[in-house]
């Protein structure tokens, strides 16, 4: 809890916060007020609009794609933070020859709903997964989690261990953090309230403005890919609905401590992929600390490589997936 509270402080404070939403609130007045942010978030969901199903859950529902064979090896893609299933577009090609694929967009995040801030706590977030997969017939699929997804994996693998077969974990958040990644600290409001306001006043405006300077932190050092802002459906994250969702997601990044003194019980065979580049997450501090604390778990690090491996290393990334489900064939 003490750590949730100083991330305002190391980040933006919340005086700061309330100078830049006074900003940003006077630039929407400008621009012709509530109206105008009606229009840009009606703009961004026309843009990306919903591709696929939705499942009710207790606290909201889940928006999720299946492709691939129905009768194959259960993957499902869970994605990291203000993120959405289009993150994991290069990997399901590769993947959907063999494999039932699910690919979902996190409680809160894409077009999934989420009614409580509460909800973003990691536990929380694997307890709505969990029924998903309970109600869509899913049995001990391999979660693959990207990031912050990565966390959210293994605290269903810790929490509903009967559900998962394996994990194939991509640049996972696996351990406690100091502070969130630069890129990120604009979320960083420990306050429901002020995230809440925050999304309302000037989500899409200012999201503008952060947008290029997330994506090049997302995937350095390699550069973005001209086709991810729009292939990618960035912009999802800018409605205000995401951007509040996110802003709680790293609010709760801190959940993550209660978990990593457990796996060494972890049940759920697996690997981690890094890349050696990774600015967001310490390669070594959370992708080899959770193979040398679960004993089923290997890592393998990529030289050079960046954050967004989903997008930049697909193959190896469905290589890994495809490894997992040979793991959880013979566990």
């Amino acid at each position: 809890m003490t750590q949730r509270n100083a991330w305002p402080r190391d980040g933006v404070t919340l005086l700061a916060f309330i100078a830049a939403a006074l900003i940003g609130a006077g630039a929407v007045m400008a621009a012709g007020g509530a109206a105008y942010m009606a229009r840009l978030s009606r703009a961004i969901a026309a843009a990306h609009p919903p591709c696929g199903r939705w499942r009710e859950v207790r606290g909201g529902r889940i928006h999720f794609i299946e492709r691939g064979r129905p009768d194959g090896p259960a993957l499902v893609l869970i994605h990291g933070l203000g993120g959405n299933l289009h993150n994991f577009n290069r990997m399901i090609p590769l993947l959907e020859r063999d494999f039932r694929v699910i690919a979902l967009d996190r409680p809160g995040s894409g077009w999934s709903e989420r009614r409580s801030d509460r909800l973003a706590a990691l536990p929380e977030q694997a307890r709505m997964i969990a029924e998903f997969l309970r109600a869509e017939g899913v049995a001990r699929p391999v979660l693959v989690g990207h990031s912050l997804g990565g966390a959210v994996a293994l605290a269903l693998a810790l929490e509903h261990p009967e559900q998962v077969g394996a994990l194939a974990l991509l640049a996972p958040l696996t351990h406690p953090i100091r502070r969130p990644p630069a890129a990120f600290r604009v979320l960083a409001l420990g306050r429901p309230w002020a995230r809440r306001a925050a999304a309302r006043l000037f989500a899409p405006l200012i999201g503008e403005a952060v947008l290029p300077g997330m994506l090049r932190a997302v995937f350095a050092p390699e550069p973005v890919p001209p086709e991810f802002e729009t292939e990618g459906a960035v912009r999802l994250a800018l409605r205000p609905a995401a951007a509040a969702a996110a802003a709680a997601d790293l609010a709760h990044v801190v959940d993550v401590a209660a978990l990593a003194p457990r796996y060494g019980a972890l049940r759920a065979p697996g690997g981690v992929l890094f890349g050696g580049g990774d600015t967001l997450l310490d390669p070594q501090a959370q992708g080899e600390a959770l193979a040398r604390a679960a004993p089923g778990i290997h890592c393998r690090v990529l030289f050079g490589r960046g954050h967004m491996l989903p997008w930049t290393c697909p193959e190896a990334c469905a290589a890994l997936a495809a490894e997992a489900a040979a793991m959880a064939r013979m566990a």
